[in-house]
């Protein structure tokens, strides 16, 4: 691996780009090699688990999902645009913000965690219809450190532009799961168990190692398990600076994980296993796509929350949806190869999950094609405009739900949840529209 990232510094100048599209290739690759180590490992898991288990397994990770922003008050996103612009000026202040950050973070992971045990005799039961599962919550509570852990070494990472060294840690970490699920199942002890233990936590746990050994070999210890963690003086400012940036963030998070799994806690909720599993499928397949997206976000990031002029907003928009349209493009081969592609690896059980996926697939779509404008909101520092505009979605989405699952049955989610998307986007960019007309008008 370090051998091909020497390679791609080396690389011959007619393969060198511009540095947005040179690190968005970096992400990129590896965020492709992850996919397919996934999707080999979900292969495995979908097969092993069937409709009914895979149907638990994808509710308890949704909660997972949901209680891992829940923690994280948007100090993450915070976190990267502070950790940067120290990065520029201060390698010593940038060392300072991460020790803080990975501490903070980390410590309201505990607290969260703790509050979840203590409120599961009416999470699992109640809001995830998961009756005498509360066993298999709190082995899910586990990933949701685990996950925190291997999340913000991934946010260092970012902020000071280490990106070839991201794709190291997706590409190993993801290896990891697809050699444990494997062993796993010739084992036969590949259950809702292990999935959960040792799978999903265990995979988090060994990319934060392997993040954590990727930082600069010259930088002061962030973490240190000897010891207690030291802050020095002063570090209250800057925490509660993160915390009045990403406290709109956080809100505007929540609403986005919300939106990404509303359908599959509504799904359970009004339909029959067998469907929450064939629901859960093409959902997984489809969020397997939009990791695509995310790695034009987490390259993007950085870039719109530094645009100065409108001159320089204009050039951003249009290289971000070039960028779009050309991975939207390759996404829609997907459409006609999962015809065959989703009954052929995981049986005829599964075929309704096609016309699913294809539909999600559309909304994937969606989003890569409205993130660059969307990113805005860290240009004009509006994240406030953010937290409207999820909160309206996810409202949306219930209301559109309830009013469409009755005559169009498990499809009226999806339609329910473009709706949402829709008008969330419409919201966004009319509010910061305003804010662009007055950067024009400043700098003329």
């Amino acid at each position: 691996m370090t051998k091909l990232l020497d390679y791609w510094t080396q690389r011959p100048g007619w393969l060198k780009f511009d540095p947005v599209t040179n690190n968005w290739l970096i992400i990129f690759s590896g965020t492709a090699m992850r996919i397919g180590l996934n999707f080999l490992a979900g292969i495995i898991i979908t097969r092993s688990l069937g409709p009914a288990d895979f149907g638990i397994y994808s509710v308890l990770l949704a909660a997972a999902s949901l209680i891992g922003v829940a923690v994280d008050f948007g100090l993450t996103e915070a976190a990267v645009k502070t950790i940067a612009v120290a990065w520029t000026a201060s390698r010593l202040e940038a060392v300072r913000q991460s020790r803080l950050f990975f501490w903070l973070k980390l410590g309201l992971a505990g607290l969260g965690v703790a509050l979840s045990l203590l409120l599961a005799p009416l999470i699992v039961p109640y809001l995830l219809q998961l009756p005498g599962y509360g066993w298999l919550f709190a082995l899910t509570l586990v990933g949701v450190v685990t996950t925190t852990l291997s999340g913000s070494v991934n946010a260092i990472l970012q902020a000071i532009g280490k990106f070839s060294q991201i794709s190291m840690v997706l590409i190993i970490s993801s290896g990891c799961s697809l050699m444990l699920a494997v062993g796993l199942a010739l084992l036969g002890q590949l259950n809702l168990v292990t999935t959960l233990l040792v799978v999903s936590a265990g995979t988090s746990l060994i990319g934060f190692i392997i993040g954590y050994r990727a930082l600069p070999a010259d930088w002061p210890s962030i973490v240190s398990f000897a010891k207690q963690p030291r802050l020095e003086t002063g570090w209250r400012e800057p925490a509660q600076a993160l915390f009045r940036f990403g406290g709109w963030l956080w809100l505007a998070n929540i609403g986005k994980v919300l939106l990404a799994y509303l359908d599959m806690f509504l799904v359970n909720l009004w339909l029959d296993p067998i469907t929450v599993g064939v629901y859960a499928l093409a959902l997984g397949l489809s969020r397997r796509t939009e990791i695509v997206n995310h790695s034009l976000y987490t390259v993007l990031l950085p870039m719109a929350s530094a645009l100065k002029s409108g001159r320089a907003i204009g050039a951003y928009l249009y290289q971000g949806l070039i960028r779009s349209a050309l991975v939207s493009l390759l996404l829609l081969l997907l459409i006609p190869v999962s015809e065959w592609f989703i009954p052929f690896i995981y049986g005829g059980e599964f075929a309704p999950a096609v016309r699913l996926f294809q539909l999600m697939l559309g909304l994937a779509i969606f989003d890569i094609l409205t993130l660059p404008p969307l990113l805005l909101i860290y240009t004009f520092e509006r994240s406030h405009i953010a937290a409207l505009a999820e909160g309206l979605r996810v409202v949306i989405m219930v209301v559109a739900s309830l009013w469409l699952v009755s005559s169009l049955g498990v499809y009226g989610v999806i339609v329910a949840k473009l709706i949402a998307k829709v008008v969330g986007v419409v919201v966004t960019l009319g509010l910061l529209l305003r804010h662009y007309l007055q950067l024009r008008k400043t700098n003329r």
